[in-house]
């Protein structure tokens, strides 16, 4: 059972990258066709919801491995399906550890190179008609 769960936090990081680079996509052409002021600025803050989303998917399909690992191991009953057995005492799961999540090379590469798809796009002048 963990382990369709770690199929599907992986499948919805996925999904997020595509969803960026679509509605990524979209804004761009929206932004080219009818140039508004800040329109490619706008297409960049888009990026950081999809990035911090993405982020939270690692960071749970992680912590579902690690509950893998150990019930392979035998640490914890192998139908437990809660994360509360892999916390430290005194320090809470949630936001600390998805803002490691945000430092890990699988994120950061991917969204700098679509925020500098971002910049590259804003530098080339319009076409004239």
């Amino acid at each position: 059972m963990v382990q369709s769960i770690i199929e599907r936090m992986a499948a919805e990081s996925a999904h997020v990258k595509t969803r960026t680079v679509t509605v990524l996509a979209g804004l761009l052409i929206l932004a080219r066709v009818s140039p508004q002021p800040g329109a490619f600025r706008y297409a960049a803050l888009i990026v950081l919801p999809f990035c911090w989303l993405d982020a939270y998917y690692l960071c749970l399909e992680r912590r579902y491995r690690k509950l893998y690992d150990a019930c392979v191991r035998g640490d914890v009953p192998k139908w437990e399906l809660g994360l509360a057995p892999l916390t430290r005492p005194g320090r809470p799961p949630g936001w600390p550890t998805v803002i490691g999540t945000l430092m890990r090379p699988v994120i950061w590469v991917f969204y700098l190179a679509i925020i500098a798809a971002v910049v590259l796009a804003a530098a080339i002048p319009p076409m004239s008609k």
